[in-house]
Formats: structure tokens, sequence, C-alpha cells
């Protein structure tokens, strides 16, 4: 343990002391002497370290074995201080060597362990803190209220969840806000039937109006629009939600096409080019599909104009186009037609007796077929809508 002009700084177990949060207290391995501590109490900070013989045996039973040997704790003899307050190391130099020269040693593993703590802490705080900001996120985002923030991380993954949360914000806020534009159109739809119809009658109960064959003729075709109405907004939801149920048959196509012609538009000039093809769907829902795409090239073509229908197979599909000779559709309102009551220009506004939804019922009807509808204008002037629809096997 060195000779006996070797002294052992103080300073060294303050430190250690310091960063440990506890009494540090060196002794020798085999239990007989103690040779400093962070605090002068228990001994004094000088050579030569200090024998402890008489107080060994008493504190035996409180240490355990260590391979062969019996490993020891000292303490003074007025007890003051009790094993478990104070961290004991026990060192073995090797002959002659100062115990000063393993300080050093000592004190650098005591450095390493606590960068390492701090590299862990840093590294968990790095790690958490993004992951928590993203609960927070979700948290907020469930309860129907738009994100505050989204944090910043450093670890790839992290960045990719916060971008994903971030689109799942934009995307649940679009949404709202189509749902307050849809229950505001749906009003607005709703009532004008309504307060027609109501006037009517209010008129004819107050003695304003005579119940002729007109005013009763007009009343009925409010409340059959205001049924409508109803009838497709279910048939539209359905058929999104694919809980429409199809009653299927194999169809010959152009047959289903003229029935629709004579139906819907039998004074238009149409031409019709079509292969014969069979295709396998639900009779009714498919003529709704046509019907709604042939009346609407009807209301927005000049009198004199023909509706020209075309059909080809290729593949697994047939594709059936419908162009009228109107003004067309604005390059932002091909994809926004579709959408439920939705009001294009002037030019290619809905007559009063339209619900709004023939051709949203007409894409979802046809996408719950398997197939879609799209719309484009054509380059010498007109719309074309596409119906594309699977063949027959």
């Amino acid at each position: 343990w060195g000779d006996q002009n070797t002294t052992y700084p103080p300073e060294l177990l303050e430190e250690l002391e310091a960063i440990a949060g506890t009494r540090i207290v060196l002794g020798s391995t085999d239990g007989q002497t103690i040779i400093a501590d962070s605090q002068s109490a228990l001994v004094a900070h000088a050579s030569p370290p200090v024998a402890a013989d008489a107080i060994i045996d008493p504190l035996r039973p409180l240490f355990s074995a260590v391979n062969d040997g019996i490993t020891h704790g000292v303490q003074p003899e007025n007890n003051s201080v009790q094993p478990a307050d104070i961290a004991w190391l026990w060192l073995d130099p090797a002959p002659n060597e100062p115990v000063a020269s393993t300080a050093p040693g000592v004190l650098a593993l005591t450095g390493i362990v606590t960068g390492v703590v701090v590299a862990a802490y840093l590294f968990s705080t790095a790690v958490l803190r993004p992951v928590h900001a993203a609960v927070d996120t979700a948290r907020q985002l469930a309860s129907g209220r738009r994100a505050s923030s989204h944090a910043r991380s450093p670890i790839v993954e992290m960045r990719q969840l916060n971008q994903a949360l971030a689109d799942l914000d934009v995307m649940l806020s679009e949404a709202a806000e189509k749902r307050r534009a849809l229950t505001d159109d749906l009003a607005h739809e709703i009532r004008s039937p309504l307060t027609s119809a109501l006037g009517r009658l209010r008129g004819v109960n107050e003695g304003y109006f005579e119940a002729d064959e007109q005013l009763i003729e007009g009343t009925i075709s409010d409340l059959e629009l205001l049924n409508q109405l109803v009838g497709d907004l279910r048939t539209t939801t359905q058929a999104e939600q694919d809980t429409l149920d199809l009653n299927v048959e194999m169809l010959d196509l152009e047959r289903a096409i003229r029935q629709s012609i004579d139906a819907s538009i039998p004074d238009r000039d149409v031409t019709l080019q079509l292969e014969p093809v069979q295709v396998e769907v639900d009779p009714y829902r498919l003529q709704q599909i046509l019907r709604n795409l042939l009346s609407n090239a009807d209301r927005f073509s000049p009198e004199d104009a023909t509706v020209e229908i075309s059909g080809i197979g290729a593949g697994e599909y047939v594709t059936v186009t419908v162009r009228d000779h109107g003004p067309g559709i604005a390059d932002a309102d091909t994809e926004r037609i579709f959408e439920r009551f939705y009001r294009a220009d002037v030019a290619r506004n809905r007559s009063a007796q339209s619900t709004g939804l023939g051709l949203t019922i007409a894409r979802a009807l046809a996408r719950r077929h398997g197939g879609d509808l799209t719309a484009l204008n054509h380059a010498d002037g007109g719309a074309v809508f596409t119906l594309k629809l699977p063949l027959l096997d």
C-alpha cells in the first residue's frame, strides 16, 4: 500500500462523491485497512494507512463472501455511520505501488460510466420526446381537433411517422370541410322543393290560390323531386360503401343502351357505334348509369346537336363513351362534377328537376360493378364521359 510517506489526496474521493452522490470509502481487499475517505470523519487523509484490526470482526456478518475470502467494510468505533450509507471501494494495488497511482484509473472508469449514463439519457430523450409528441398529435386527431404542431426528429422512422400524422391531419381536415359543405348543400337541396310545395299548399289553405290541376301537378312534382333526392342519397351512400346489393345478369350492352336512349332522350338525334359485347351487370343499375349520362348530354347540347355513343371491348373491360356538343367542362371541374351537389359553371348548371346527384350516382354504381366513370373535354368541343365496365368472362 505504498511507503510511509504516501498521501492520498482528498480531492479525488470528493470528486467521486460528487459524481456518485454518496460517500466514498477506499479499503484494502483483505479488509484490514481503510485507505481513504471522501469525508474526513472516518479517517484522516494521511499516511500510513490506518489499521483497523480491532473493528473488523464485528462487521464480518455485514458482507458477503467473495471467492475464497471475505469482503469487509469498516467504520469508526462510534458506529455513527452505517455501512449502507457508504460506497465501499476495495482496491488491490500491486506490492509497493502507491494507492494514489490507482486513483486516476478509478476516476477514469467513473468518468466513462458517467459518460455512458449521460449518453444514454440524451439518446433516450432524443427518441422519447418525438414519440411523446406523436402520441399527443394522435390524441388530438382522435378527439377531432387539428394538431397544434408536428415534432421534428433526427430519426428517419420518426420523421416518417410525423409526416404520416401530418398527412392524416390534412386529410381529416379536408374530410370535415367536405362534411360541412355536404350538410349545407343537402339542406339547400331539400329546402327548395319543400318550400315550393309548402308555399302552394299554404296558399290554397289561406284562400290565395285555387287548388287547380296545375297547382296540384306542381306540388306533386316538388314532392317527387324530394323523394328522388332521398333515394339518390341512399343509393350513393350504399354504392360508395360497397353495401349496395347487385342482381348481376348477363346482358347485351347494345340492347341495354338502346333501351336507355328510348327512355331518356327519344327525340334526340343519337349515333351509336358499338361492338357486340356481353357484360355482367345489374340491369336496373346499368340503366341508372346510362340514363344519367344520356340526360346529362341532352341537357347541355344544342337542340339540333347529336349525342354520340361508341363502345369497344379491350382486355377485361368494355369502354363506352358518351359525347355531347355543349360548352364542355372547365378543366378544374372534370373531377369535381362527380362530387355530391357540386355546381359547375353556369353554362353547365343543372335544371330545376335535377337532384345534383346524377353523376355522383353514376360513378358510384360503375365502381360498385368493378368499373369506373371519368370525364374530359373533346378536342373539337363538348364533354366526353367514359364508362368502363367489366366484360363477361
